[in-house]
């Protein structure tokens, strides 16, 4: 029996307010679909479409077997990487875990929690007589700060377990970055977990410097290495303009073509809104070179704009906003006998109903706010979905930087081409090719 296309664990949805957006990102799809194919078609060699298939069997289940190892032998796991990778790592557990059972170990993320000398100083004093193991996430971006204070703790572990088993305590996993350190670390027989892709920090999530301590803390690193999988393969066979991630990457450029160069990105409640920090740290893209069309600045604030009342005075903002919706249960319910007697006509109050409700008011303060609102379904509220939604961001971020390239010669904005077939110079044209350093 024949089968048709993967389903798609992410859908992306218009403004339902913006009538000509669909109508622009379509025609834009078609123009590039060349470059979109050499991109993401069968025959790409771009790293980051080859992520979800990059780490082996093998080394996946050293990975959950090392995981499982020292949470079976700690009562505290210290991890210290780069402001990026934690925030990576964070962002997993906070959506998914942790899910340790009762009097589990406890995590610590060293630069998050225990930067600075005193505070370190303090942490070696509280960690006493536990039994410790120290992570080391290890990038481009591990400074020598970073470094000075894994050698600390490195000590400290072998003061109190011993030369011979903290070599089964202390773990570096890495983001794909061939780094000394990692190198080091294997020649004095310490473990490391590598990846054989070399990516920048905001891909980490679904290298082992993301999924090693996704499953120190619970989390099934397979189920979202499939869940991205599944979404790499939904892309297979079709055409560039009915792709999801190719349609959300053109709608962003061309709002912010269009002067709306700041994308302030939310979800439906804790803990989602970790995926919605996930989001900003993928897709924020550093200016580089002089742009014709600017790149938006994704930004996840504290509070959306519907909560902050000098933002909603101002009027209409040159912004735009991507809201990440996921599936919320019907349940659980509140019983009747615990809304007390000031409540005699409500029989019982179902959360995921309420839930939803203020999603669409949220939602429609946005638009009153004058942000267009962009919105990423996932599929379900678990790992596989988690998953496919980090490597369909991911998708959007290496289109728009390829997109983008830093020589300036080789972009122009989303309606130059237009401009072209208006009869303008072709000397006053070009393409958008594919020449970032991420591709």
């Amino acid at each position: 029996m024949a089968r048709g296309p993967r389903r798609s664990l992410v859908t992306f949805e218009f403004d339902p307010s913006d009538e000509d957006l669909p109508g622009q990102v379509q025609s834009e799809a078609s123009g590039l679909c060349p470059d979109i194919e050499r991109l993401i078609g069968r025959r790409s060699s771009v790293p980051w479409l080859n992520l979800p298939f990059a780490i082996r069997e093998g080394d996946l289940a050293r990975l959950q077997e090392i995981a499982l190892e020292l949470r079976a032998n700690s009562d505290v796991l210290l991890l210290l990487g780069s402001p990026g990778l934690e925030a990576a790592a964070c962002s997993l557990i906070r959506v998914l875990g942790p899910v340790l059972p009762e009097g589990g170990p406890r995590l610590e993320f060293i630069g998050r929690d225990w930067s600075g000398t005193m505070r370190l100083t303090r942490l070696l004093e509280w960690l006493g007589d536990r039994r410790i193991s120290l992570v080391g996430l290890i990038s481009e971006n591990f400074s020598p700060l970073n470094s000075a204070c894994l050698s600390i703790l490195h000590e400290h572990v072998e003061r109190r377990h011993g030369p011979a088993e903290t070599a089964r305590r202390v773990v570096l996993a890495g983001s794909g970055a061939q780094t000394p350190l990692a190198r080091r670390a294997q020649d004095s027989g310490l473990r490391v977990l590598e990846h054989p892709l070399f990516l920048p920090e905001p891909y980490a999530a679904l290298t082992p410097a993301g999924l090693f301590p996704a499953a120190l803390a619970g989390v099934d690193p397979t189920a979202l290495l499939e869940g991205a999988r599944s979404q790499a393969r939904s892309m297979e066979g079709q055409e560039p303009a009915s792709l999801p991630a190719v349609q959300y990457a053109l709608a962003r450029l061309l709002l912010a073509e269009d002067g709306r160069d700041l994308e302030f990105v939310g979800a439906q409640g804790h803990p989602w809104t970790g995926l919605a920090r996930e989001a900003e740290r993928i897709l924020a893209i550093p200016l580089q070179g002089n742009r014709r069309t600017p790149l938006p600045m994704a930004w996840c604030p504290e509070a959306p704009p519907s909560r902050r009342d000098s933002w909603l005075e101002r009027g209409s903002l040159k912004a735009f906003g991507t809201w990440i919706n996921t599936p919320t249960p019907d349940g659980p319910a509140i019983p009747e006998d615990r809304l007390g007697a000031d409540c005699p006509d409500l029989e019982e109050l179902f959360l995921g109903p309420l839930e939803q409700s203020l999603v669409r008011a949220e939602a429609a303060a946005w638009r009153h706010a004058g942000l267009p609102v962009l919105q990423l379904r996932m599929a379900r509220p678990d790992p596989l979905s988690t998953g496919a939604l980090i490597f369909f961001l991911q998708c959007v971020r290496g289109l728009s930087s390829a997109w983008h390239a830093p020589e300036a010669d080789a972009r122009v904005s989303p309606s130059a081409r237009h401009q072209q077939d208006k009869g303008q110079p072709a000397s006053q044209t070009a393409n958008r090719a594919p020449q970032s350093n991420e591709a």
